[in-house]
């Protein structure tokens, strides 16, 4: 492992960084002071969370919020803004309209 000091070539295997971050995690504290504890550079472990610790990607938040088309009467469609307005068409109406509506 890695000190600032000290530099040692150990190598660890992928389980091994694993099980690192885990202790990390479980402890409570902070990157800098675990990877000090643990004489392990502390750019060197924070390159392992960063590639073993990945979470599944979650979609990006957009400022579109997805457009349902009715089949009922009534309305047509409607377009609900993040900030909880909603504009409501009940009748058909261009894309290009839809469009000038969003670019504002």
């Amino acid at each position: 492992m890695e000190t600032n000091d000290n530099v040692q070539n150990v190598r660890l295997t992928t389980e091994q960084k694993k099980e690192l971050i885990s202790q990390w995690k479980e402890s409570g504290i902070s990157r800098k002071k675990f990877s000090a504890e643990h004489q392990i550079n502390y750019y060197t472990f924070m390159d392992w969370c960063y590639r073993f610790d990945k979470k599944p990607t979650q979609k990006k938040a957009t400022n579109f919020v997805e457009l349902k088309v009715s089949s009922q009467t009534g309305s047509f469609a409607e377009i609900k803004y993040l900030n909880g307005n909603t504009i409501i068409f009940y009748q058909p109406v261009p894309a290009d309209y839809f469009q000038s509506l969003v670019k504002k």
